[in-house]
């Protein structure tokens, strides 16, 4: 028979277990976050440019200002690739991992889009994952008695048991695809109004 001391060694073990896969989880799912988000923000580091033309940096965010050869660039705007190749010496702890990265625009989808399906419900909360601002996110809605009310988290946020749902729902896949579909509508709708456009600017300066 298995004395409590056995007993309590086998659960942390099976508790540290169960959080190591979490997190490897959570942290899947969060580099799929980072792949979409408005095109001036590079999808490698996370930062946000002027434009995604100019691609230009504000260099305190990402370097290091107490280092001696940083004040040449502090306070200065340096273009995205500069400033993770030349300056990689002085970059900070959190950006050092992205030295000599090359600018990557995010994947834009500048709809906001709700999935047609939950991922997870549980009590009178219904999860759904949804575009929100450019940004992939679950969307949580509950029931009230007034009115339902929603709010926004990103999804490697959710819950343990959350995250587990939507990789066992295979929504994820469905959604984007689903989102594709929808892109695809709306750029034929906007096609249709610019040539309709085009052609009364035609007719007007005959």
């Amino acid at each position: 028979m298995e004395t409590i001391t056995e007993i309590m060694k086998y659960l942390i073990e099976r508790s540290e277990s169960i959080s190591r896969y979490s997190d490897k989880l959570r942290e899947a799912l969060e580099r799929i976050e980072n792949q979409f988000g408005e095109k001036r923000r590079c999808r490698i580091c996370g930062i946000y440019t002027t434009s995604e033309k100019d691609q230009l940096v504000y260099a305190n965010i990402v370097i290091d200002t107490n280092k001696p050869n940083a004040k040449a660039i502090v306070n200065k705007m340096i273009p995205h690739d500069e400033l993770f190749s030349k300056y990689a010496d002085i970059l900070d702890d959190a950006n050092k991992p992205y030295a000599f990265h090359k600018f990557t625009s995010s994947i834009d989808v500048d709809i906001d889009i709700k999935d047609t399906e939950p991922f997870f419900t549980i009590d009178d909360k219904k999860y759904y994952l949804a575009f929100r601002d450019h940004n992939l996110v679950a969307l949580i809605e509950r029931e009230e008695e007034i009115e339902n009310t929603e709010s926004v988290h990103y999804i490697s946020s959710i819950s343990r048991e959350a995250l587990k749902a939507l990789i066992k729902s295979q929504r994820l896949i469905k959604f984007l695809a689903y989102v594709a579909d929808e892109l695809r509508k709306k750029e034929a709708e906007f096609k249709e109004v610019a040539e309709v456009a085009e052609k009364m600017a035609q007719a007007t300066t005959l």
